[in-house]
């Protein structure tokens, strides 16, 4: 099922995917056991809700990128348990709560570059035991929590390039076993 990345403007979620997700077979809606490699690029002016829609169940790749949300809300996809690639770089990303990535157990890929955030917080990835690559370039991280990368068992590529950290102690990446990637 070969599918575009679809910009999609229109500001009112629960509409958006019978309007803009195009498959070159049937509907992805009377598919509901294949497994449907669709991407969505979300355009819309708060952090959607992306737990009311049954058919965003199907999506593999999300994209929100671009539009200057600070936060990512508590349990924002707790649903999406067959998401593989989240985006979420060029925010104004400061916070993120230690639910906001609950229910991506199927996650490989977390590209949070070019935010701000400061610090990770004990147990902010711990719910995605699939994460391969975490990309954290060019954010503002100055401490790390010797908890923030407990959980990520199978994570091979770490980026935090252009970044300015002073504090994490020596525990920090215990968990992490063979680790490549940029730091400085």
């Amino acid at each position: 099922c070969d599918v575009d990345l679809i910009s999609i403007e229109q500001p009112d979620y629960n509409n958006l995917i019978n309007q803009t997700i195009l498959i070159d077979r049937e509907q992805c809606d009377y598919l509901p056991n294949v497994l449907i490699q669709c991407s969505i690029k979300i355009i819309t002016t708060k952090f959607p809700d992306l737990n009311n829609d049954d058919s965003i169940l199907k999506i593999l790749r999300l994209d929100i990128i671009n539009k200057n949300y600070n936060t990512i809300p508590k349990y924002a996809f707790i649903n999406l348990t067959i998401l593989v690639d989240l985006r979420l770089e060029l925010n104004q990303i400061e916070i993120i709560f230690k639910e906001s990535f609950e229910g991506l157990v199927n996650l490989k890929t977390l590209n949070l570059n070019s935010n701000r955030l400061e610090s990770i917080e004990a147990y902010v990835f711990s719910k995605m035991p699939n994460l391969i690559k975490l990309q954290l370039y060019a954010n503002r991280i100055k401490s790390l929590n010797s908890f923030s990368f407990d959980g990520l068992f199978k994570l091979i590529e770490l980026d935090f390039t252009y970044n300015y950290i002073v504090y994490g102690d020596k525990f920090v990446f215990r968990h992490l076993n063979s680790i490549t990637g940029e730091f400085n």
